[in-house]
Protein backbone atom coordinates (compact mmCIF):
# COMPACT_ATOMS: atom_id res chain seq x y z
CA UNK A 1 0.00 0.00 0.00
CA UNK A 2 1.52 3.37 -1.00
CA UNK A 3 0.25 7.18 -0.48
CA UNK A 4 1.19 10.13 -2.65
CA UNK A 5 1.32 13.47 -0.59
CA UNK A 6 2.75 16.73 -0.35
CA UNK A 7 4.69 15.88 2.70
CA UNK A 8 8.32 17.00 4.19
CA UNK A 9 10.31 13.37 4.87
CA UNK A 10 9.96 13.28 8.49
CA UNK A 11 6.02 13.21 7.39
CA UNK A 12 6.59 10.70 4.70
CA UNK A 13 8.71 8.52 7.50
CA UNK A 14 5.48 8.64 9.78
CA UNK A 15 3.13 7.95 7.21
CA UNK A 16 4.52 5.07 5.59
CA UNK A 17 5.34 3.53 9.34
CA UNK A 18 1.49 4.12 9.72
CA UNK A 19 0.52 1.80 6.64
CA UNK A 20 3.03 -0.79 7.55
CA UNK A 21 1.07 -1.11 11.19
CA UNK A 22 -2.29 -1.34 9.40
CA UNK A 23 -0.96 -4.01 7.45
CA UNK A 24 0.37 -5.86 9.62
CA UNK A 25 -2.54 -5.56 11.57
CA UNK A 26 -4.32 -6.44 8.72
CA UNK A 27 -2.27 -10.12 8.61
CA UNK A 28 -3.31 -10.94 12.05
CA UNK A 29 -6.82 -10.55 11.52
CA UNK A 30 -9.21 -13.18 10.81
CA UNK A 31 -10.17 -14.35 7.02
CA UNK A 32 -8.31 -14.72 4.32
CA UNK A 33 -5.77 -12.21 2.81
CA UNK A 34 -2.89 -12.77 0.72
CA UNK A 35 0.97 -12.67 2.42
CA UNK A 36 4.16 -11.50 0.43
CA UNK A 37 7.05 -13.34 2.36
CA UNK A 38 10.53 -11.82 1.25
CA UNK A 39 13.18 -14.07 -0.19
CA UNK A 40 16.04 -12.65 1.90
CA UNK A 41 13.20 -14.11 4.89
CA UNK A 42 13.62 -17.67 3.33
CA UNK A 43 15.60 -20.07 5.04
CA UNK A 44 17.58 -22.24 2.84
CA UNK A 45 18.00 -26.53 4.05
CA UNK A 46 19.45 -29.43 2.97
CA UNK A 47 16.66 -31.97 1.86
CA UNK A 48 17.02 -34.93 4.25
CA UNK A 49 15.96 -38.69 3.50
CA UNK A 50 15.53 -41.10 5.44
CA UNK A 51 16.00 -43.69 2.93
CA UNK A 52 17.81 -42.22 -0.04
CA UNK A 53 17.41 -41.67 -2.72
CA UNK A 54 14.02 -43.22 -2.36
CA UNK A 55 11.81 -41.84 0.40
CA UNK A 56 12.66 -38.12 1.50
CA UNK A 57 11.73 -36.66 5.07
CA UNK A 58 8.49 -34.56 5.56
CA UNK A 59 6.50 -35.78 2.57
CA UNK A 60 4.78 -37.92 0.34
CA UNK A 61 6.24 -41.29 -1.55
CA UNK A 62 4.38 -43.20 -3.85
CA UNK A 63 5.46 -47.26 -4.31
CA UNK A 64 3.21 -48.50 -7.28
CA UNK A 65 3.21 -51.79 -9.09
CA UNK A 66 0.76 -54.24 -10.14
CA UNK A 67 -0.66 -57.13 -7.64
CA UNK A 68 1.64 -59.53 -5.96
CA UNK A 69 4.50 -57.97 -7.10
CA UNK A 70 6.00 -57.51 -3.63
CA UNK A 71 5.19 -53.71 -3.16
CA UNK A 72 4.44 -54.84 0.56
CA UNK A 73 7.22 -57.37 1.05
CA UNK A 74 9.60 -53.77 0.07
CA UNK A 75 8.31 -51.70 2.53
CA UNK A 76 8.48 -54.58 4.94
CA UNK A 77 12.09 -54.74 5.05
CA UNK A 78 12.29 -50.65 4.82
CA UNK A 79 10.22 -50.44 7.78
CA UNK A 80 12.38 -53.14 9.73
CA UNK A 81 15.62 -51.34 8.77
CA UNK A 82 14.52 -48.12 9.89
CA UNK A 83 13.63 -49.74 13.00
CA UNK A 84 17.11 -50.59 13.59
CA UNK A 85 18.62 -47.20 12.18
CA UNK A 86 20.28 -49.56 8.76
CA UNK A 87 18.52 -47.44 5.93
CA UNK A 88 21.48 -45.17 4.04
CA UNK A 89 20.17 -41.53 4.80
CA UNK A 90 19.96 -39.33 7.70
CA UNK A 91 18.75 -41.64 9.74
CA UNK A 92 21.66 -44.09 9.54
CA UNK A 93 22.17 -45.82 13.14
CA UNK A 94 19.32 -44.00 14.55
CA UNK A 95 16.53 -46.29 15.28
CA UNK A 96 13.03 -44.94 14.75
CA UNK A 97 9.21 -46.16 15.56
CA UNK A 98 7.75 -46.74 12.37
CA UNK A 99 3.64 -46.74 11.47
CA UNK A 100 1.64 -49.61 9.25
CA UNK A 101 -1.83 -49.00 8.35
CA UNK A 102 -2.24 -52.23 6.43
CA UNK A 103 -5.81 -53.42 5.12
CA UNK A 104 -4.67 -56.36 3.25
CA UNK A 105 -3.06 -58.71 5.09
CA UNK A 106 -4.14 -59.66 8.73
CA UNK A 107 -1.79 -58.34 11.26
CA UNK A 108 -0.44 -61.82 12.35
CA UNK A 109 0.81 -62.04 9.05
CA UNK A 110 2.49 -58.65 9.02
CA UNK A 111 4.15 -59.78 12.61
CA UNK A 112 5.71 -62.56 11.13
CA UNK A 113 6.90 -60.95 7.80
CA UNK A 114 8.45 -58.38 9.93
CA UNK A 115 9.89 -61.16 12.13
CA UNK A 116 11.56 -62.81 8.93
CA UNK A 117 12.62 -59.16 7.77
CA UNK A 118 14.80 -58.54 11.25
CA UNK A 119 12.49 -55.98 12.19
CA UNK A 120 12.84 -54.52 16.19
CA UNK A 121 8.66 -55.15 16.88
CA UNK A 122 9.04 -52.77 19.49
CA UNK A 123 9.19 -50.17 16.95
CA UNK A 124 6.48 -51.24 14.97
CA UNK A 125 2.76 -49.88 15.54
CA UNK A 126 -0.43 -50.69 13.92
CA UNK A 127 -2.85 -47.58 13.52
CA UNK A 128 -6.56 -48.36 12.95
CA UNK A 129 -9.28 -46.31 13.77
CA UNK A 130 -12.34 -47.77 15.81
CA UNK A 131 -15.69 -47.12 17.35
CA UNK A 132 -16.05 -47.71 20.97
CA UNK A 133 -19.87 -48.24 22.06
CA UNK A 134 -20.22 -50.06 26.00
CA UNK A 135 -16.55 -50.42 26.42
CA UNK A 136 -16.29 -52.93 23.04
CA UNK A 137 -14.06 -50.88 20.02
CA UNK A 138 -15.15 -51.99 16.83
CA UNK A 139 -12.40 -51.56 13.67
CA UNK A 140 -14.86 -49.13 11.57
CA UNK A 141 -11.90 -48.03 8.99
CA UNK A 142 -9.67 -45.66 8.40
CA UNK A 143 -11.08 -42.06 6.08
CA UNK A 144 -8.66 -40.07 4.81
CA UNK A 145 -9.03 -37.07 5.46
CA UNK A 146 -11.53 -37.01 8.04
CA UNK A 147 -9.59 -39.16 10.11
CA UNK A 148 -6.05 -37.51 10.16
CA UNK A 149 -6.90 -35.42 13.44
CA UNK A 150 -6.91 -37.89 15.56
CA UNK A 151 -4.36 -39.58 13.60
CA UNK A 152 -1.95 -37.21 13.94
CA UNK A 153 -1.87 -36.75 17.41
CA UNK A 154 -1.67 -40.69 17.90
CA UNK A 155 1.70 -40.07 15.66
CA UNK A 156 2.78 -37.84 17.76
CA UNK A 157 2.29 -39.74 21.43
CA UNK A 158 4.00 -42.19 19.96
CA UNK A 159 6.55 -40.49 18.35
CA UNK A 160 6.43 -42.41 14.86
CA UNK A 161 8.92 -41.44 11.99
CA UNK A 162 7.55 -43.49 9.65
CA UNK A 163 3.95 -44.02 8.70
CA UNK A 164 3.14 -46.35 5.41
CA UNK A 165 -0.16 -46.53 3.97
CA UNK A 166 -0.89 -50.05 2.12
CA UNK A 167 -2.85 -49.95 0.05
CA UNK A 168 -3.65 -45.80 -0.18
CA UNK A 169 -6.94 -46.29 -1.91
CA UNK A 170 -8.44 -48.30 1.01
CA UNK A 171 -8.24 -45.56 3.25
CA UNK A 172 -9.07 -42.43 1.06
CA UNK A 173 -12.79 -41.27 0.75
CA UNK A 174 -14.24 -40.30 -2.44
CA UNK A 175 -13.41 -41.43 -6.12
CA UNK A 176 -9.84 -42.15 -6.96
CA UNK A 177 -10.08 -41.60 -10.52
CA UNK A 178 -11.31 -37.92 -9.73
CA UNK A 179 -8.45 -35.54 -9.23
CA UNK A 180 -10.31 -32.96 -7.13
CA UNK A 181 -11.45 -36.16 -4.57
CA UNK A 182 -7.55 -37.64 -4.61
CA UNK A 183 -6.17 -34.03 -3.81
CA UNK A 184 -9.12 -33.34 -1.26
CA UNK A 185 -7.35 -36.34 0.39
CA UNK A 186 -3.75 -36.26 -0.10
CA UNK A 187 -3.18 -32.12 -0.29
CA UNK A 188 -3.91 -32.86 3.95
CA UNK A 189 -1.92 -35.79 4.05
CA UNK A 190 0.47 -33.34 2.89
CA UNK A 191 0.31 -31.05 5.27
CA UNK A 192 0.50 -33.52 8.19
CA UNK A 193 3.80 -35.11 6.97
CA UNK A 194 5.23 -31.30 7.05
CA UNK A 195 3.90 -30.78 10.59
CA UNK A 196 5.04 -33.88 11.89
CA UNK A 197 8.40 -33.92 9.92
CA UNK A 198 7.69 -37.48 9.18
CA UNK A 199 7.51 -39.37 5.21
CA UNK A 200 4.47 -40.88 4.51
CA UNK A 201 4.63 -44.14 2.12
CA UNK A 202 1.90 -44.68 -0.05
CA UNK A 203 1.08 -48.42 -1.99
CA UNK A 204 -0.66 -48.30 -5.08
CA UNK A 205 -1.53 -50.74 -7.58
CA UNK A 206 -0.81 -50.46 -11.22
CA UNK A 207 -3.96 -50.61 -14.50
CA UNK A 208 -3.00 -53.64 -16.40
CA UNK A 209 -1.55 -52.83 -20.14
CA UNK A 210 1.99 -51.57 -21.60
CA UNK A 211 2.39 -48.50 -22.15
CA UNK A 212 4.45 -45.56 -20.24
CA UNK A 213 4.95 -46.64 -16.87
CA UNK A 214 4.34 -43.71 -14.75
CA UNK A 215 0.61 -43.86 -16.62
CA UNK A 216 0.45 -47.14 -15.09
CA UNK A 217 -0.79 -45.96 -12.26
CA UNK A 218 -4.06 -46.53 -11.08
CA UNK A 219 -6.37 -43.83 -10.71
CA UNK A 220 -5.82 -39.74 -10.93
CA UNK A 221 -2.93 -38.62 -11.96
CA UNK A 222 -3.13 -35.98 -9.11
CA UNK A 223 -1.50 -39.62 -7.06
CA UNK A 224 1.53 -38.86 -9.14
CA UNK A 225 1.53 -35.39 -8.94
CA UNK A 226 1.48 -35.04 -4.74
CA UNK A 227 3.61 -37.41 -4.30
CA UNK A 228 7.31 -36.07 -4.06
CA UNK A 229 9.13 -39.33 -4.93
CA UNK A 230 7.72 -41.80 -7.19
CA UNK A 231 8.82 -45.71 -7.53
CA UNK A 232 7.73 -48.21 -9.49
CA UNK A 233 8.35 -51.98 -9.48
CA UNK A 234 7.58 -55.20 -11.55
CA UNK A 235 8.98 -58.63 -11.48
CA UNK A 236 11.55 -59.39 -14.53
CA UNK A 237 10.56 -62.64 -15.39
CA UNK A 238 14.35 -63.62 -17.14
CA UNK A 239 15.76 -62.96 -13.59
CA UNK A 240 13.21 -63.38 -11.33
CA UNK A 241 14.54 -60.12 -9.18
CA UNK A 242 11.91 -57.26 -8.85
CA UNK A 243 13.12 -54.23 -10.63
CA UNK A 244 12.15 -50.70 -8.73
CA UNK A 245 12.41 -47.66 -10.79
CA UNK A 246 12.57 -43.94 -9.75
CA UNK A 247 9.93 -42.54 -11.78
CA UNK A 248 9.89 -39.30 -10.07
CA UNK A 249 12.01 -37.48 -7.18
CA UNK A 250 12.05 -33.62 -6.64
CA UNK A 251 14.93 -33.44 -4.19
CA UNK A 252 17.21 -35.95 -6.16
CA UNK A 253 18.84 -36.64 -9.16
CA UNK A 254 18.20 -40.88 -9.54
CA UNK A 255 15.23 -40.22 -11.74
CA UNK A 256 15.33 -42.81 -14.25
CA UNK A 257 17.92 -44.93 -12.28
CA UNK A 258 16.91 -48.63 -11.19
CA UNK A 259 17.59 -51.22 -8.53
CA UNK A 260 16.86 -54.55 -8.58
CA UNK A 261 16.13 -56.99 -5.55
CA UNK A 262 15.79 -60.88 -4.99
CA UNK A 263 13.10 -62.39 -2.59
CA UNK A 264 13.63 -65.87 -0.76
CA UNK A 265 11.25 -67.32 1.20
CA UNK A 266 11.47 -67.51 5.46
CA UNK A 267 10.22 -69.66 7.65
CA UNK A 268 8.95 -68.28 10.71
CA UNK A 269 7.47 -70.18 14.32
CA UNK A 270 4.11 -69.28 14.95
CA UNK A 271 2.72 -68.49 18.47
CA UNK A 272 0.83 -72.04 18.54
CA UNK A 273 4.01 -73.79 17.27
CA UNK A 274 3.99 -74.39 13.76
CA UNK A 275 5.72 -72.71 10.69
CA UNK A 276 4.63 -70.14 7.93
CA UNK A 277 6.75 -69.26 5.04
CA UNK A 278 6.95 -65.84 4.39
CA UNK A 279 8.84 -63.96 1.77
CA UNK A 280 11.47 -61.52 2.19
CA UNK A 281 13.64 -59.00 0.20
CA UNK A 282 16.47 -59.10 -0.39
CA UNK A 283 19.36 -55.93 -0.63
CA UNK A 284 18.98 -53.72 -3.47
CA UNK A 285 21.63 -54.11 -6.51
CA UNK A 286 21.94 -51.05 -8.86
CA UNK A 287 20.41 -52.56 -12.61
CA UNK A 288 20.36 -51.83 -16.55
CA UNK A 289 17.27 -52.53 -16.79
CA UNK A 290 13.85 -50.35 -15.95
CA UNK A 291 10.54 -51.26 -15.01
CA UNK A 292 9.09 -49.62 -17.82
CA UNK A 293 10.86 -52.00 -20.38
CA UNK A 294 10.09 -55.46 -17.87
CA UNK A 295 6.20 -54.17 -18.43
CA UNK A 296 6.23 -53.88 -22.22
CA UNK A 297 8.23 -56.93 -22.37
CA UNK A 298 6.15 -59.04 -20.45
CA UNK A 299 2.13 -57.29 -22.17
CA UNK A 300 3.55 -56.61 -25.96
CA UNK A 301 5.00 -60.51 -26.93
CA UNK A 302 4.12 -59.81 -30.23
CA UNK A 303 6.30 -56.29 -30.46
CA UNK A 304 9.45 -58.23 -28.73
CA UNK A 305 9.09 -61.37 -30.51
CA UNK A 306 9.93 -60.12 -34.04
CA UNK A 307 14.04 -60.82 -34.21
CA UNK A 308 15.61 -63.41 -36.19
CA UNK A 309 16.33 -67.25 -36.07
CA UNK A 310 13.16 -69.97 -34.89
CA UNK A 311 12.40 -70.51 -31.30
CA UNK A 312 14.09 -73.73 -31.89
CA UNK A 313 17.00 -71.73 -33.08
CA UNK A 314 17.34 -68.98 -30.31
CA UNK A 315 16.92 -72.09 -27.74
CA UNK A 316 19.75 -73.89 -29.10
CA UNK A 317 21.60 -70.92 -29.36
CA UNK A 318 21.45 -70.53 -25.34
CA UNK A 319 22.32 -73.68 -24.92
CA UNK A 320 25.08 -73.38 -26.63
CA UNK A 321 26.16 -70.37 -24.98
CA UNK A 322 25.62 -71.98 -21.38
CA UNK A 323 27.59 -74.82 -22.30
CA UNK A 324 30.97 -72.78 -21.85
CA UNK A 325 29.80 -71.73 -18.16
CA UNK A 326 26.85 -69.32 -16.26
CA UNK A 327 26.65 -65.47 -17.39
CA UNK A 328 24.29 -62.58 -15.91
CA UNK A 329 21.29 -62.03 -18.69
CA UNK A 330 22.45 -58.47 -19.80
CA UNK A 331 26.05 -59.99 -21.35
CA UNK A 332 23.59 -62.62 -22.48
CA UNK A 333 21.34 -60.19 -23.95
CA UNK A 334 24.31 -58.55 -25.76
CA UNK A 335 25.71 -61.08 -27.07
CA UNK A 336 21.99 -62.33 -28.55
CA UNK A 337 21.57 -58.90 -30.05
CA UNK A 338 24.92 -59.64 -32.38
CA UNK A 339 22.82 -62.57 -33.33
CA UNK A 340 19.40 -60.65 -34.18
CA UNK A 341 17.76 -61.66 -31.43
CA UNK A 342 15.41 -60.06 -29.32
CA UNK A 343 14.70 -59.65 -25.43
CA UNK A 344 11.32 -61.17 -25.71
CA UNK A 345 13.06 -64.71 -27.95
CA UNK A 346 15.72 -65.37 -25.32
CA UNK A 347 13.43 -64.89 -22.08
CA UNK A 348 10.82 -67.82 -24.03
CA UNK A 349 13.98 -69.84 -25.20
CA UNK A 350 14.43 -70.08 -21.26
CA UNK A 351 11.28 -71.08 -20.34
CA UNK A 352 11.16 -73.46 -23.18
CA UNK A 353 14.78 -74.97 -22.42
CA UNK A 354 14.05 -78.64 -21.37
CA UNK A 355 17.11 -80.54 -21.85
CA UNK A 356 19.09 -79.60 -20.75
CA UNK A 357 17.34 -76.54 -18.29
CA UNK A 358 18.31 -72.87 -17.92
CA UNK A 359 18.05 -71.47 -14.63
CA UNK A 360 18.58 -68.39 -13.08
CA UNK A 361 20.64 -68.53 -9.82
CA UNK A 362 22.93 -66.43 -7.57
CA UNK A 363 26.28 -65.33 -9.03
CA UNK A 364 28.62 -66.95 -6.46
CA UNK A 365 31.14 -65.18 -8.10
CA UNK A 366 29.61 -61.82 -7.16
CA UNK A 367 30.93 -59.71 -4.04
CA UNK A 368 28.85 -56.14 -4.55
CA UNK A 369 25.99 -55.49 -2.90
CA UNK A 370 22.97 -57.19 -2.81
CA UNK A 371 22.52 -60.28 -5.16
CA UNK A 372 22.85 -60.91 -8.80
CA UNK A 373 21.43 -63.12 -10.93
CA UNK A 374 23.05 -65.52 -13.25
CA UNK A 375 22.03 -67.93 -16.03
CA UNK A 376 23.12 -71.54 -16.21
CA UNK A 377 22.39 -74.98 -17.30
CA UNK A 378 20.28 -76.75 -14.48
CA UNK A 379 22.23 -79.62 -12.66
CA UNK A 380 19.87 -81.81 -13.33
CA UNK A 381 20.35 -81.62 -17.05
CA UNK A 382 24.35 -81.84 -16.91
CA UNK A 383 23.50 -85.33 -19.12
CA UNK A 384 23.17 -84.04 -21.82
CA UNK A 385 26.63 -82.16 -21.93
CA UNK A 386 28.78 -84.31 -20.05
CA UNK A 387 27.88 -87.43 -21.81
CA UNK A 388 26.92 -89.10 -18.41
CA UNK A 389 24.53 -92.00 -19.51
CA UNK A 390 21.51 -94.13 -18.57
CA UNK A 391 24.06 -96.62 -17.70
CA UNK A 392 26.01 -95.11 -15.16
CA UNK A 393 22.50 -93.19 -13.52
CA UNK A 394 20.91 -96.68 -13.33
CA UNK A 395 23.63 -98.23 -11.51
CA UNK A 396 22.25 -98.07 -8.38
CA UNK A 397 25.98 -98.92 -6.44
CA UNK A 398 26.90 -95.38 -8.32
CA UNK A 399 23.99 -93.35 -7.41
CA UNK A 400 25.80 -91.56 -5.13
CA UNK A 401 28.98 -91.37 -7.26
CA UNK A 402 26.72 -90.02 -10.11
CA UNK A 403 24.96 -87.18 -7.76
CA UNK A 404 28.40 -86.33 -6.73
CA UNK A 405 29.35 -86.16 -10.40
CA UNK A 406 26.81 -83.62 -11.33
CA UNK A 407 27.34 -81.64 -8.47
CA UNK A 408 30.81 -80.99 -8.91
CA UNK A 409 30.46 -80.45 -12.62
CA UNK A 410 27.66 -78.41 -11.83
CA UNK A 411 29.42 -76.33 -9.24
CA UNK A 412 33.19 -76.65 -10.58
CA UNK A 413 32.30 -76.88 -14.55
CA UNK A 414 29.98 -74.51 -14.26
CA UNK A 415 30.68 -72.27 -11.26
CA UNK A 416 34.31 -72.13 -11.27
CA UNK A 417 36.20 -69.01 -12.60
CA UNK A 418 34.88 -65.79 -13.15
CA UNK A 419 31.63 -65.54 -14.78
CA UNK A 420 32.78 -62.26 -17.05
CA UNK A 421 34.79 -65.25 -19.31
CA UNK A 422 31.26 -64.87 -21.71
CA UNK A 423 32.07 -61.49 -22.20
CA UNK A 424 34.16 -61.37 -25.35
CA UNK A 425 32.19 -65.03 -26.37
CA UNK A 426 31.54 -64.08 -29.71
CA UNK A 427 35.54 -62.90 -30.65
CA UNK A 428 36.89 -66.10 -28.40
CA UNK A 429 34.52 -68.26 -30.84
CA UNK A 430 35.86 -66.54 -34.40
CA UNK A 431 39.33 -66.98 -32.82
CA UNK A 432 38.63 -70.73 -32.25
CA UNK A 433 36.43 -71.86 -34.42
CA UNK A 434 33.68 -72.80 -31.80
CA UNK A 435 32.16 -72.16 -28.73
CA UNK A 436 34.87 -74.57 -26.67
CA UNK A 437 37.29 -72.14 -24.95
CA UNK A 438 37.01 -73.17 -21.20
CA UNK A 439 39.78 -75.79 -20.24
CA UNK A 440 38.79 -78.99 -18.29
CA UNK A 441 40.63 -80.16 -15.91
CA UNK A 442 39.81 -83.91 -14.72
CA UNK A 443 42.21 -83.43 -12.21
CA UNK A 444 39.88 -81.54 -10.18
CA UNK A 445 37.35 -84.37 -9.93
CA UNK A 446 38.25 -87.21 -7.10
CA UNK A 447 39.32 -90.80 -8.87
CA UNK A 448 35.18 -92.43 -8.45
CA UNK A 449 34.38 -89.38 -10.50
CA UNK A 450 36.56 -89.30 -13.47
CA UNK A 451 35.37 -93.22 -13.64
CA UNK A 452 31.80 -92.12 -14.20
CA UNK A 453 33.23 -89.90 -16.70
CA UNK A 454 35.18 -91.74 -18.25
CA UNK A 455 32.75 -94.70 -18.49
CA UNK A 456 30.26 -92.43 -19.65
CA UNK A 457 32.43 -91.35 -22.74
CA UNK A 458 33.48 -94.83 -24.00
CA UNK A 459 29.78 -95.85 -23.85
CA UNK A 460 28.76 -92.49 -25.94
CA UNK A 461 32.32 -93.36 -28.46
CA UNK A 462 31.05 -96.83 -28.67
CA UNK A 463 26.88 -95.80 -29.67
CA UNK A 464 27.66 -92.65 -31.69
CA UNK A 465 31.12 -93.70 -33.32
CA UNK A 466 34.23 -91.91 -33.41
CA UNK A 467 34.42 -87.72 -33.05
CA UNK A 468 31.15 -87.58 -30.98
CA UNK A 469 33.44 -86.23 -28.18
CA UNK A 470 35.43 -84.09 -30.04
CA UNK A 471 34.52 -80.98 -28.87
CA UNK A 472 34.87 -82.58 -25.22
CA UNK A 473 38.33 -83.49 -26.06
CA UNK A 474 39.83 -80.04 -27.27
CA UNK A 475 38.73 -78.54 -24.20
CA UNK A 476 41.08 -80.86 -22.07
CA UNK A 477 44.12 -79.74 -20.40
CA UNK A 478 46.81 -81.95 -21.38
CA UNK A 479 47.55 -83.58 -18.05
CA UNK A 480 43.46 -84.63 -18.35
CA UNK A 481 43.86 -85.57 -21.62
CA UNK A 482 47.08 -87.87 -20.60
CA UNK A 483 45.15 -89.44 -17.99
CA UNK A 484 42.05 -90.35 -20.64
CA UNK A 485 44.36 -91.86 -23.11
CA UNK A 486 46.12 -93.92 -19.82
CA UNK A 487 42.63 -96.03 -19.54
CA UNK A 488 43.27 -97.94 -23.01
CA UNK A 489 40.70 -98.99 -25.35
CA UNK A 490 38.50 -97.01 -27.25
CA UNK A 491 39.09 -93.83 -25.33
CA UNK A 492 43.02 -94.18 -25.99
CA UNK A 493 42.29 -94.15 -29.84
CA UNK A 494 40.02 -90.51 -29.30
CA UNK A 495 42.95 -89.27 -27.32
CA UNK A 496 45.51 -90.18 -30.17
CA UNK A 497 43.52 -88.31 -32.43
CA UNK A 498 43.24 -85.36 -30.39
CA UNK A 499 46.96 -85.38 -29.84
CA UNK A 500 47.66 -85.67 -33.39
CA UNK A 501 45.19 -82.57 -33.89
CA UNK A 502 47.28 -80.37 -31.64
CA UNK A 503 50.33 -79.30 -33.79
CA UNK A 504 53.70 -80.93 -32.15
CA UNK A 505 52.12 -83.08 -29.57
CA UNK A 506 53.37 -86.47 -29.49
CA UNK A 507 50.46 -89.65 -29.28
CA UNK A 508 51.02 -91.06 -26.07
CA UNK A 509 51.04 -95.03 -25.49
CA UNK A 510 49.40 -96.95 -22.42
Amino acid sequence: MSLQVASTPAQKRLADQALENIDRLARQANGRHAIATPARAVTVTKPRFLHSPFIPSDVQTLIAGRAGENKTTLTIAIAAKATRGQLPGDMLHHPITVAFSAFEDPKGIQVARLKAAGADLERIRFIDMADTCDGQSIDTGMTIPADLPQIERLLESEDVGLWIIDPITSAVSGDTNKRDDVRHALDPLAALAQRLHIPIVEVLHFNKGAGYASDKISGSHAWRDTAKSVLLMARDETSGDIVLTVDKSNYSAAVGSSWSFPVRSVDVSTDDGQTVAVPVAGELTPTDTNVGEVINRQMNPDDQNTGNGSSTDVTDWLIEYLREGPAPFKQIMDAAREEGYTSKQLSNARTRADNPRVESVPDPSWSGRGQRKIWRLAASSITSHTGLDADVRSNENKSGTVAAVGETITSQLLLTGDTRSNENKSKAQAATGGPHGRPLDLSRFDATQRDGLAHSWAKQLERDGMGCIDATLARMTPASLELLNQRGGILKAATDLEYQRRSGVPALTA
